[in-house]
């Protein structure tokens, strides 16, 4: 028999943190209310062809998302037991809301696309299923949707025949208009899986360069090259896409959307912009749709301020169904849901059959700590047993397991920042740059202890943000488009604006990793008027770009109450005080590049602060930059390039290339002394060890 301490603690990973993460242990006692009050929402969607929406709330850690996942599974079995014919399963959206008032659409179409996409086990993709529902529903295709699907994509005009059919559906199902010819070409993409990465990346909201605008057939400008026509403004199609996606959902595939961490919504400052843009999109979700149920989860201690912050129309609909309240566990709930999870492995389970104490190898003694006079959170309940096993496990059992103490808090809180860092830098990318830049530079702003604060009276013309103190304004302009028609004009307002003085000091921000080429002669030029009239241009680093993005995971999990140490929740003050301490230095030097060198020191990090040992955001030198720029696209395309090779294809010296490089270590890779070999850099980031 397998022994005793060499069984996997049942209790480890136990936190559902995403309503995808299938259930390995359930109780449906807990929570019975809410979870049939979800159900109940779900038949009134299905029944009325009517969209709704649930207000769940609860302590933190009270268990929101195993509710959701409970919720998922239960439908799917639901749809599998009613057989051929019945009820379908659900498409299901997890979003949880770090974002910002005038990011949410955006975010929220990142996370449909992402949701819509993905793809378990081979399986169909729930993209794939709702267009597929709709095609078999409306006779468009064979029973076997997927095999007429599959046919269809082997067939050499199988192309054109799917446009016929989509085209045919739509003038049935669209009688509102919600699904736009660029996104009917993309589910046509899609559904085709050709040019499946670009037609992705166009659902995600990302900017695209013209050349895969022109595959998928979407592109509006005229002409080949960088001067010709305008692109249309991304940000005006984000609530379009969303809407319209949501329009192919029906009585039978009704589509569920899960919106978590809606305290994330508010930023250090308490304004509440966000929790109002949150309310508005709620209000669109319900008048552009009719099979949507739509679940809102916020703390409990959070309730009232939401509710005051939130207009009443936009709250009803919120809360069209009603609420659900998530009360904490009683005794009883609890040491059920403690036999649920040791019994969810089968050996363990084994090994406790027939024994006296229903908790073995815990007891019941051992755990009466976590209770309360309320009772006690399932984060709480599960760490603690999670503990208790791992003593029973090592032979340190006794009436009452000295449990290890959790970590100081500015030791927990250092390794749980530098956990988000790397995860950060390991996902970077330039699509994510702008809402990286937008949602983490007022924060570290603030947190840094300036003078500065983000102005919440909307901003003018082309700046993404403006801050203001007793000095004035400084607006910052996030210029991250791939597409070079979007960053010729967004460019050629900036300069006019500049030039009239509707901006005064003014900041412009790009990604180093999307280098503007030599053929984009305008753009470059523009660029040049733009620093000739006092604007900066700043590239911040991907080390830059990982600790704003980290800091910002970190607060918004402290806003909702999901950041627990070894099972208490740490509050967001205690957050706020250590990360203004320890702000990294990387961030410190990107600060001072963006606020005027007058506007006072900014406070000094902390001892916990892991060094980086590069330049952080490098302000543009016009005469520089240009070859920089020239070295960085050649080595986007080849990768490793020698020195001597690189200097005579731009017609420059060797010298002026090797130290063009030298002055730019953070993006471009050198081998040699002198430099004879440049090659490039994956992400251009170094990894320093805590």
């Amino acid at each position: 028999m397998t022994s005793f301490a060499t069984i996997p603690n049942p209790f480890s990973n136990s936190i559902v943190s995403d309503p995808w993460k299938l259930l390995e242990a359930d109780v449906p006692a807990i929570h019975q209310k809410a979870f049939t009050r979800c159900c109940e929402a779900m038949g009134e969607v299905r029944a009325r062809h009517q969209t709704t929406g649930v207000l769940i709330h609860g302590e933190a850690g009270s268990g929101k998302t195993h509710l959701l996942a409970r919720l998922r599974t239960h439908i799917a079995r639901e749809a599998e037991a009613d057989g051929q014919g019945g009820l379908e399963d659900a498409i299901f959206i997890s979003a949880q809301l770090q974002t910002s008032a005038k990011m949410i659409w955006r975010h929220l179409r990142r996370r449909v696309a992402s949701d819509l996409l993905r793809r378990d086990d081979g399986a169909a993709s729930q993209f794939e299923r709702l267009l597929l529902h709709q095609l078999t529903k409306n006779r468009f295709a064979a029973h076997d949707g997927l095999a007429w699907l599959e046919q269809l994509r082997k067939d050499t005009h199988g192309a054109d025949k799917l446009a016929n059919v989509l085209e045919e559906l739509f003038s049935q199902i669209d009688s509102r208009g919600q699904v736009g010819y660029k996104l009917r070409r993309v589910i046509a993409s899609v559904l085709l899986r050709k040019q499946l990465a670009e037609a992705s990346a166009w659902l995600r909201g990302e900017s695209l360069p013209k050349a895969a605008l022109q595959i998928l057939g979407i592109d509006t400008s005229a002409g080949n090259d960088e001067e010709s026509g305008e692109a249309e403004d991304q940000d005006d199609q984000d609530s379009q896409v969303v809407l319209g996606l949501c329009s192919l959902a029906t009585a039978e595939l009704p589509l569920v959307f899960c919106f978590d961490q809606i305290e994330a919504l508010q930023t250090l400052t308490d304004d509440k912009s966000g929790l109002v843009a949150f309310g508005q999109m709620v209000y669109d979700l319900h008048a552009f749709t009719e099979h949507l149920l739509i679940i809102s989860c916020v703390q409990s201690a959070f309730y009232d301020k939401f509710s005051q912050a939130v207009r009443q129309a936009d709250f009803a609909r919120i809360r069209a169904f009603g609420e659900a309240v998530l009360n904490p566990l009683t005794r009883a709930e609890a040491l059920q849901l403690v036999a649920a999870r040791l019994d969810s492995s089968p050996e363990l389970k084994r090994r406790r059959a027939g024994q006296a104490n229903p908790l073995w190898p815990l007891r019941e003694s051992e755990i009466n700590p976590v209770f309360t006079a309320t009772g006690c959170t399932a984060r709480r309940l599960l760490k603690h047993c999670d503990d208790l096993y791992e003593a029973h496990r090592h032979g340190k059992g006794a009436d009452i397991v000295p449990l290890e103490p959790a970590a100081p808090v500015g030791v927990f809180l250092g390794q749980a920042l530098e956990t988000r860092r790397r995860k950060a830098i390991q996902k970077s990318e330039p699509s994510r740059t702008e809402e990286v830049i937008k949602l983490g530079l007022p924060d570290v702003i603030y947190l840094a202890g300036t003078a500065w604060r983000q102005k919440e009276q909307g901003t003018a013309g082309e700046a993404d943000l403006i801050f203001e103190s007793g000095q004035g304004e400084v607006a910052v302009s996030i210029c991250n488009s791939r597409h070079w028609p979007s960053v010729v004009k967004k460019l050629s307002r900036l300069n006019t604006q500049l030039g009239e003085g509707r901006i005064g000091k003014l900041v412009v921000m790009r990604d180093g990793r999307l280098p503007i080429g030599a053929n984009a002669v305008k753009t470059r030029a523009l660029r040049e008027q733009l620093v000739g009239k006092g604007a900066r241009w700043i590239e911040p680093s991907v080390e830059a770009l990982a600790a704003l993005d980290a800091i910002r995971g970190l607060l918004a999990d402290a806003r909702s109450g999901d950041l627990a140490n070894r099972g208490d929740t740490v509050e967001l003050k205690t957050v706020h005080e250590w990360l203004a301490a320890n702000l990294a230095p990387e961030l410190k030097e990107l600060i001072e590049d963006i606020l005027p060198s007058d506007s006072g020191s900014v406070s000094i990090a902390g001892p916990n602060v892991v060094p980086i040992a590069v330049p952080i955001a490098m302000p543009i030198v016009v005469d520089d930059w240009a070859l920089y720029e020239d070295i960085a696209e050649l080595l986007q395309r080849h990768h490793v390039i020698a020195v001597g090779d690189l200097a005579a294809t731009l017609e420059r010296e060797e010298s002026e290339v090797a130290e063009c490089a030298r002055q730019h270590a953070h993006q471009i890779g050198v081998l040699g002394e002198p430099p004879v070999t440049l090659f490039r850099l994956v992400n251009e980031v170094v990894v320093v060890e805590p």
